[in-house]
């Protein structure tokens, strides 16, 4: 049917590729010089590719949102693997924070094996928060960070992914979230990193861009809002609460010397760190309430809350309890339901 004169027409982008063998590029030279609502990525052979397409053109996507938390996020990749060992496909994916770093890994086509090795190989072996620096606008330099996800994510640009992708920063200049859907991907996933006092902000323009937990650490409504069909979230924050056992916040010296001395009972009292982290989930608790009531088709909380949220080294740990936890979650009937959703 003829379109009327200034009636909007929303265009869909269609790219084919020979096969997988190597990830898209040049997308944005497409992209730039169209309005463009959407685009995709589809591999001549991979039916599944071609069943996601059909799934955008009939209005029934299943996306994937994935939530920040630190090291808890690790449980995204055992989500993943559970979501994707009981057939249930995955057309969109966004996150938060951590969450945005495991959301781009199954958008390049990773695997399990590939984002367990190379999760391990960034936040365990690099150590990317241990570069410390005279903490006039944080504590660490965030140049090992920026490394990490370099050498990860490498000049990878957002528009080149397999499949459809985004990422949530808070915008401190603006005061709003700023939603990344194109651009280079370890600079999207690294504003969505960037946790005020810890890691550096990312400037783009005339933004000033730090985690995108602060404002929105769950995105589902982002993923509602964009792509519309069923949607998965994973919130790995469930407990943001800091307590201790007694009546004030001991001395620095006092909490050193309980470690020290092996006739003294040992102290706990949250760091530094941990009170910046947790300080920039609370602001975002509404909104992450609100996909859990009404935005999420399938909201999964895996039990990783007892997990310190910077220590990476329990990767392994963390990995395998969202997995189970996602397996028992999904079970046959909930897996069924995504699959006939899917199947047209």
């Amino acid at each position: 049917m003829a379109q009327g004169v200034g009636e909007k027409v929303e265009r869909t982008l269609i790219l084919l590729h020979e096969n997988g063998d190597r990830l898209p590029h040049g997308t944005n030279r497409w992209l730039s010089r169209r309005k463009i609502k959407l685009h995709h990525h589809i591999r001549m052979n991979s039916d599944d590719d071609f069943r996601r397409l059909a799934r955008f053109a009939a209005g029934r996507t299943i996306g994937l949102v994935l939530g920040g938390g630190g090291a808890r996020g690790f449980a995204h990749v055992g989500v993943i693997r559970a979501l994707t060992e009981a057939g249930v496909p995955i057309d969109v994916v966004g996150g938060t924070s951590i969450g945005a770093v495991i959301a781009a890994q199954p958008a390049m086509g990773w695997d399990y094996q590939t984002m367990l090795n190379k999760n391990r190989e960034c936040f365990v072996k690099a150590k990317p928060l241990s570069d410390y620096t005279i903490p006039v606008t944080s504590i660490v330099s965030g140049k090992k960070l920026d490394e990490c996800l370099q050498n990860g994510f490498q000049d990878l640009r957002i528009e080149d992914l397999w499949l459809n992708y985004f990422s949530l920063s808070s915008d401190l200049t603006s005061a709003r979230a700023n939603v990344h859907r194109r651009g280079r991907l370890w600079q999207a996933v690294r504003a969505s990193l960037s946790i005020p006092g810890i890691v550096p902000p990312i400037i783009e323009g005339e933004k000033l861009l730090v985690d995108g937990g602060i404002l929105n650490n769950l995105p589902g409504d982002v993923m509602k809002e964009l792509f519309g069909g069923l949607v998965i979230a994973v919130d790995v924050s469930r407990n943001t609460s800091l307590s201790v056992d007694y009546g004030e916040i001991p001395s620095p010296s006092r909490i050193l010397w309980s470690r020290l001395w092996p006739f003294t009972p040992s102290l706990e009292a949250p760091g530094t760190l941990d009170i910046l982290v947790s300080s920039t989930l609370l602001s975002s608790i509404n909104k992450r309430d609100e996909v859990k009531r009404s935005l999420a088709d399938l909201y999964l909380q895996p039990p990783v809350s007892a997990f310190k949220i910077l220590d990476f080294t329990p990767i392994d740990k963390i990995v395998e309890i969202g997995y189970r936890y996602a397996q028992m979650r999904i079970e046959r009937r909930i897996a069924r339901i995504f699959r006939d959703w899917a199947n047209l």
